[in-house]
């Protein structure tokens, strides 16, 4: 597990000069003078590829270790700086950092399995508010608890308190991802100050070891954080079928490929402005049908190829596709977008549940993008399999 530099050729000499000319050894202790000294960790970051699983902000840890903690190296070049980086990654992999991460959610559906374990982590909904308040109170003036809103208990570990938390918020948006996708209307004229997800998380995580001994708090900036809405009943059949997609998912023959999908799914409709989630709903679609961002027409007709009634999917699919252009290109918002914007969320929807059914048993999301591209025309495949068969017979 080493880190390396992405351009191997890349000239770095004037970055290091600065870094050492701004760099103070006293002793045992480094300092950096001056502003270079607030951003150095992200433009070296930009510079190295770390290991795949590696947290980002234990990459900028393993930077400030190696610049702070290396007194012994006068002078910093390429190569012993990304050895010291190596040393620090190397420390950062043998530690195994036990932490329980409190969730705050808009609302838990009501079901009797409230214990799960998805992957690495142990997801605990059946959580009482009456439990968790007086662990909150003890860092109050860091975590906001916002109305109306209940707990999720997630016991995570990893190589740091970060990447520990970033795995327990993967987990717990792959669950509620599920909720989601089961139980989001197909439309709905919603109040504009709350998110079109039906479960969405709140912005702070409060963080505590096992023994609660020590508690801190996780801010998400930007994330949106509305008074939570009263609870809506849960379908009386819905825990069948979420233990049956939830199932699913952890046998699929491309599970990563589908939990991304369905977190950036959750990610896309966790925001309360039209036009963000219309434009990130998109995003979803192209993750699906196509590896290539420069083809949203083919994008219409795959998505389109999905549904009996092609023509109307294929208009709307269109309309879409324009919107979408005229946010990202021109910087415009729309008005009128919210019931584009369902439909989108909704196409999204119809399309996640059926790959992670995958009824017709695909292989890979790529071999159901080559299914997507061929015709809907019953005579044109047929005319195409009696000529493939002969083909086959040739070549026997």
């Amino acid at each position: 597990m080493c880190a390396k530099w992405i351009d191997q050729n890349e000239i770095l000499s004037p970055l290091f000069e600065i870094l050492n000319g701004v760099r103070v050894v006293k002793g045992q202790k480094t300092e950096l003078a001056g502003f270079f000294g607030y951003s150095f960790d992200s433009l070296i970051a930009e510079k190295i590829q770390f290991p795949e699983s590696f947290h980002q902000n234990d990459k900028l840890t393993a930077i400030r270790k190696a610049v702070f903690h290396s007194p012994s190296i006068k002078a910093f070049d390429q190569k012993n700086f990304l050895a010291a980086v190596n040393k620090y990654i190397t420390e950062i992999y043998r530690q195994n950092v036990k932490v329980v991460c409190i969730f705050q959610i808009s609302e838990k559906p009501a079901i009797q399995q409230s214990i799960f374990k998805y992957s690495n982590c142990l997801i605990n909904t059946k959580v009482q508010n009456s439990k968790i308040l007086p662990i909150i109170s003890r860092c109050k003036d860091s975590f906001e608890h916002a109305e109306g809103y209940g707990f999720v208990k997630i016991f995570s570990s990893g190589h740091t308190v970060a990447s520990a938390v970033d795995a327990a918020e993967r987990e717990l948006n792959i669950v509620r991802g599920l909720w989601n996708i089961l139980l989001n209307p197909r439309h709905r004229f919603s109040s504009p100050d709350r998110p079109m997800n039906r479960f969405f998380l709140g912005k702070h995580i409060l963080v505590h070891d096992l023994d609660e001994d020590k508690v801190g708090s996780f801010y998400f900036q930007g994330r949106f954080n509305p008074k939570a809405p009263n609870s809506s009943a849960t379908p009386s059949n819905f825990e069948g079928a979420f233990r049956q997609y939830y199932n699913a998912l952890r046998r699929s023959r491309f599970r990563v490929e589908l939990e991304n999908i369905i977190i950036s799914y959750c990610n896309a409709l966790d925001h309360h402005d039209y036009n963000h989630s219309l434009s990130a709903c998109w995003s979803v679609l192209e993750q699906i049908y196509s590896s290539d961002r420069n083809t949203h027409e083919k994008i219409v007709k795959l998505a389109s190829s999905f549904y009996s009634d092609y023509e109307i999917t294929r208009i709307i699919l269109n309309e879409i596709r324009k919107r979408r252009n005229t946010i990202v290109h021109r910087g415009r918002a729309f008005e009128d977008i919210e019931v584009l914007a369902w439909y989108c969320q909704d196409f999204c929807r119809e399309v996640i549940k059926y790959l992670i059914a995958n009824k017709l048993r695909f292989d890979s999301l790529l071999e159901f993008r080559e299914f997507a591209r061929l015709s809907t025309d019953r005579e044109k495949l047929e005319s195409e399999k009696a000529l493939l068969e002969k083909r086959l017979s040739w070549l026997s």
